[in-house]
C-alpha cells in the first residue's frame, strides 16, 4: 500500500508538469513561432508527457496486482475450506449440515474482504492527493474584510531591516533604514536581486516583516489590519495582470465597496494616457471592447497603461511602482511623470530602471545586494560619482547608440 501511495504521489506531480507546461506552450505561443521552436517544444512536452506516462504505468503495474489478488485470495480460501471440510466429512469429523453452515458463513466474509482490497487501492491513491493537498491547507490564512477603511497619509520609517526568504540562506534585504515623508516621490533603482521588490512585498504585507522594521506614521506594519493596509496601498508592476473583460472593468477592479468615488474611470484613464489611442475601447460596449485572455490584443506599454490607471483610479494614500514603466514610449512616460510629479497627497514609491523617471525623485535610493549603498537627490547623486552616476551614464551611452 505504501508503494502505491508512493506511486500515485509522482503520478500527480507529473500529471501537474505536464499541464504546467502545456499552459506555458499556449501562453507562449506567438514567442515558440517566432523563433521558429514548434518541433523543440514539441520534443520538450513528447518527454514531460512520456514520464507522466510511465510514473501512472507503474500505479496500474501495482493496482493490477493487488486487484486480481484481492479477488483471488477469497476464492482461494474458500477451495481450502471445501476441501479440508470434505476431508473432515469423509472421516465422520463433520456433519453435513455443519459443512453447509460454515460454508454460508464463508460465502458471506468473501463479500467484505474483496471490498477490503478494493478499498485499500482507493485509499492509497486518496492519501496520495491528501499529503498534496495538505502543502496549501498548512498555509496560514489571511483574515480579509470587504469594509475597512483606509490609513492617514503618513511618514513611512524604515528601520534597520533585515529580510531572508524561507528558501534562502543569506538575507535578501540587510539592515535597510529608510525615512519616507508623506506625500514624497521616492525612488528606488538597483540591479537584479537586490531587494527592490522585496520591500515592495513587504511594504504590502506579501512577505511578513520582522516586528519593529517598518512604521506607518507610528504604528508598526504588524499592527494594522492586513485588509486595511492593503486597501491604502495601490499597486502597478511590469508585467500587469489583466482580465477577460472590458478595459473600464479592469480600471475599476480596485474600487473598494463603499468607497467615495473621488475619481472617475475617464479621470484614471486620462492620467495614465489611455485616450490617446484606446479611447474606442474605453467608450464602447461591444464584444470586440473586451480584452482577451492576459491582454494579448493590447501591446506591452498599453498593458501597463491600463495598470496604472487601475492604480490611479484606487486613489490611495500610498502608491507603489514596480518597474510600471519599463514598456512604455517617451510620449506616454512623460505625461504620466508629468501627473505623479503634479500628485502631493499621495506618497509615490518608485522602481525604476528608467532613471529618467526619477529625476524630479525627492529622494533616490540605490539598493546593492540587500544594502543601501546610496541616497540622495538626482543631481546630488551624480556629484557623488558613484554607482547611481555610472548608472546614469551607462544609460546615456545606451540611448546614444540607439539614436
Amino acid at each position: 500500500s505504501k508503494h502505491l501511495r508512493s506511486r500515485q504521489k509522482k503520478a500527480q506531480s507529473s500529471y501537474s508538469d505536464v499541464t504546467e507546461y502545456a499552459q506555458e506552450l499556449f501562453l507562449g505561443m506567438a514567442v515558440i513561432r517566432a523563433f521558429n521552436k514548434e518541433y523543440t517544444s514539441w520534443k520538450r512536452f513528447i518527454k514531460v508527457n512520456e514520464k507522466n506516462y510511465e510514473n501512472n504505468l507503474d500505479v496500474v503495474r501495482i493496482d493490477s496486482l493487488l486487484t486480481p489478488l484481492t479477488y483471488m485470495a477469497p476464492f482461494v480460501c474458500y477451495a481450502l475450506n471445501m476441501y479440508v471440510c470434505g476431508q473432515a466429512i469423509i472421516n465422520g469429523e463433520l456433519t453435513v449440515g455443519e459443512f453447509v453452515a460454515l460454508n454460508g458463513y464463508v460465502m458471506l466474509v468473501i463479500g467484505p474482504i474483496m471490498a477490503i482490497g478494493s478499498l485499500t487501492s482507493v485509499l492509497q491513491k486518496g492519501l496520495a492527493s491528501l499529503e498534496r493537498m495538505e502543502e496549501f491547507f498548512e498555509l496560514p490564512q489571511e483574515e480579509i474584510q470587504e469594509q475597512v477603511g483606509h490609513l492617514p497619509l503618513e511618514d513611512i520609517h524604515i528601520e534597520g531591516l533585515n529580510f531572508a526568504y524561507a528558501t534562502s540562506k543569506e538575507p535578501i534585504l540587510k539592515d535597510v533604514s529608510m525615512h519616507i515623508p508623506k506625500g514624497a516621490f521616492i525612488g528606488i533603482v538597483g540591479g537584479p536581486g537586490s531587494g527592490k521588490s522585496t520591500l515592495f512585498k513587504l511594504l504590502l504585507d506579501i512577505q511578513h516583516a520582522p516586528k519593529h522594521s517598518i512604521y506607518f506614521g507610528s504604528t508598526d506594519i504588524q499592527d494594522i489590519p492586513l485588509s486595511t493596509l492593503r486597501h491604502s496601498i495601490a499597486y502597478a508592476s511590469s508585467t500587469p495582470s489583466l482580465l477577460s473583460v472590458s478595459i473600464r472593468d479592469n480600471i475599476q477592479f480596485g474600487y473598494t465597496n463603499g468607497k467615495d468615488l473621488s475619481m472617475t474611470i475617464e479621470e484614471a484613464a486620462q492620467r495614465a494616457g489611455l485616450f490617446r489611442d484606446l479611447e474606442e475601447r474605453i467608450e464602447g460596449n461591444r464584444k470586440y471592447d473586451h480584452l482577451e485572455e492576459g491582454g494579448t490584443d493590447v501591446s506591452g506599454g498599453q498593458r501597463q497603461r491600463i495598470s496604472l490607471a487601475r492604480a490611479f483610479f484606487k486613489d490611495a494614500p500610498y502608491l507603489l511602482l514596480d518597474d510600471a514603466f519599463s514598456a512604455l514610449d517617451a510620449h506616454s512616460l512623460c505625461h504620466i511623470l508629468d501627473t505623479l510629479r503634479s500628485n502631493t497627497e499621495q506618497t509615490i514609491i518608485c522602481i525604476s530602471q528608467r532613471l529618467e523617471a526619477l529625476e524630479g525623485a525627492d529622494c533616490i535610493y540605490v539598493f546593492h545586494e540587500g544594502h543601501i549603498v546610496e541616497s540622495g537627490t538626482h543631481s546630488e547623486l551624480l556629484q557623488q560619482k558613484g554607482m547611481y552616476h555610472q548608472l546614469v551614464m551607462l544609460q546615456k551611452r545606451g540611448d546614444s547608440h540607439e539614436n
